[in-house]
């Protein structure tokens, strides 16, 4: 599948014609270094489009400020640049970096940076998590860096290993060099005020704090993984409410409503906050962008797609996706390559930091619960006939198979032998997840 870029970086050129619509940004003053930019990415972008690894979609009509444009639902991961060459970066405010612990569980993407990467996630995390405005410093830029890629990386990482930071905007300015940054410039703007943050913040780390105190009696990882799984699956609908806070934990555990951005990001929180190992993956689904989870409940990773599995047309909690292998999980999704060294990088790329391996099997749902259906019908209809006897009305169950119907009959009939009066009248299939009701 051909990748698309949408490539916002124009806005370079843009600067130099002054034709775009936003007069803040226009009549650059720093021609030969914005030109020698402009001449690397052309170079480079060139390369990759003729190597059928990118189609460039070129904007040269809009910035984007408001939430609608860059919250359209398609965009997960993404980021939009401003390379300002108005930017004095002598005026840069000098910030000092924060401090990023690495000695816990807790998987970060910032450990696979480059040394420069992670002076920029530094910065950048320390401005984000104070609502810097205005010009910020990145430090000094060395003559072998190629910074404004590594300011692409290691965005990607801090927005991957913060759920907590909510705020972060989709969009930064940066002046030509990569020397300065901001999220708050002329008209990029944070999603909210500090005192709206503050607010916000509060609530939901009380909320995280409330769902975490439920799970807390809960004896193991993988239990409490499908506690907080079951539970996003049950309080969240999946829409997109023209905000962009359906991208975040917030727009998740908050607002109730969240598309597969919010949806990981949320799983990804309530995790960290009990200390199971989870992060974010990028990749697509049925040909659009998408993101889920990589966790390791006890012996390994494992990928998790909890949107996938809130299936809201049957109202009913599914675990398809629970706990899959790489195998598994690209029978029907898309893992975007992993950063290449050397390769430059623009925001609205399509990769991962680091890819986790996940080849481990045995917290796999239904391997976990032993709820495997298999050419065995007896064992096949025991397993409905002790779901019944529980109580339960209805069984999801694995299976790999591809007519369902002519297997159920089979399973029907092996229940009539076994002297049950069961019989399952309807089902529900999504992967390799079948649900059963009788």
């Amino acid at each position: 599948m051909r990748k698309t870029v949408c490539f916002m970086l124009v806005c370079i050129m843009l600067l130099l014609c002054g034709c775009t619509t936003n007069s803040d940004y226009n009549n650059s003053s720093d021609v030969i270094i914005v030109e020698s930019i402009i001449t690397q990415l052309e170079s480079d972008l060139s390369d990759r489009e003729q190597n059928g690894e990118v189609s460039i979609e070129i904007y040269e009509d809009e910035y984007i400020t408001d939430q609608e444009n860059y919250a359209s639902g398609d965009g997960v991961g993404t980021q939009t640049v401003i390379i300002d060459s108005d930017i004095n970066s002598e005026n840069a405010e000098e910030i000092k970096p924060a401090d990023v612990n690495t000695k816990g569980e807790k998987p970060l993407y910032y450990t696979y940076l480059t040394e420069s990467q992670k002076s920029v996630y530094r910065y950048m995390k320390s401005a984000a998590e104070e609502m810097k405005t205005g010009l910020f410093s990145l430090g000094a830029v060395k003559s072998d860096e190629n910074r404004l890629s590594d300011i692409a990386i290691a965005f990607r990482a801090l927005s991957s290993d913060n759920p907590q930071i909510f705020w972060l905007p989709a969009f930064y300015v940066i002046s030509p060099d990569g020397s300065a940054m901001a999220f708050e410039y002329k008209d990029a703007k944070y999603p909210m005020t500090v005192s709206e943050k503050e607010k916000a913040e509060k609530q939901l780390l009380t909320t995280v704090e409330n769902i975490s105190n439920l799970a807390s009696e809960l004896p193991s990882r993988f239990e409490k993984e499908k506690f907080f799984h079951d539970w996003l699956c049950t309080n969240v609908t999946y829409n997109h409410d023209g905000t962009d806070n359906v991208f975040t934990a917030y727009g998740a555990l908050i607002n109730g409503v969240a598309v597969c951005e919010g949806y990981a990001r949320a799983m990804q929180l309530l995790c960290d906050n009990v200390g199971i190992p989870c992060t974010v993956i990028y990749g697509s689904s049925r040909n659009v962008d998408h993101m889920w989870n990589v966790i390791n409940p006890g012996d390994g990773w494992y990928h998790l797609d909890v949107t996938w599995d809130d299936d809201e047309q049957y109202n009913y909690v599914r675990h398809g996706y629970f706990n899959l292998t790489n195998e598994q999980i690209l029978q029907d999704h898309e893992i975007f390559d992993v950063v290449q060294e050397g390769k430059f990088y623009v925001g609205n790329d399509k990769f991962n930091i680091y890819l986790y391996d996940c080849s481990f099997e045995s917290y796999n749902y239904f391997l976990k619960n032993k709820l495997m259906f298999s050419d065995d019908m007896t064992n096949n209809a025991k397993l409905i006939i002790a779901a019944d006897n529980k109580g339960q009305k209805s069984l999801e169950v694995f299976y790999d198979g591809d007519d369902h119907k002519a297997f159920l009959m089979q399973v029907n009939i092996e229940l009539v032998r076994l002297g049950s009066d069961l019989w399952v009248n309807d089902y529900a299939y999504l992967g390799s997840s079948l649900v059963m009701w009788w």
